[in-house]
């Protein structure tokens, strides 16, 4: 059960989390904080993704 003052990690994905090939992680805590999920290459694909008008 999530209960506060517990110690929790959580995911929450978009499809089944064992499937590799065809899911995308949302969000994601752990020890009860939040994990940036962005890094260097996802700034970079949307940025030029916007600059070509490109939709993924």
């Amino acid at each position: 059960s999530i209960e506060v003052g517990k110690s929790a990690s959580l995911v929450v994905s978009d499809g089944d989390i064992f499937d590799y090939r065809g899911h995308k992680i949302e969000h994601l805590w752990i020890d009860g904080r939040a994990v940036d999920l962005t890094n260097h290459h996802k700034q970079l694909h949307e940025r030029f993704k916007q600059r070509y008008n490109r939709a993924d």
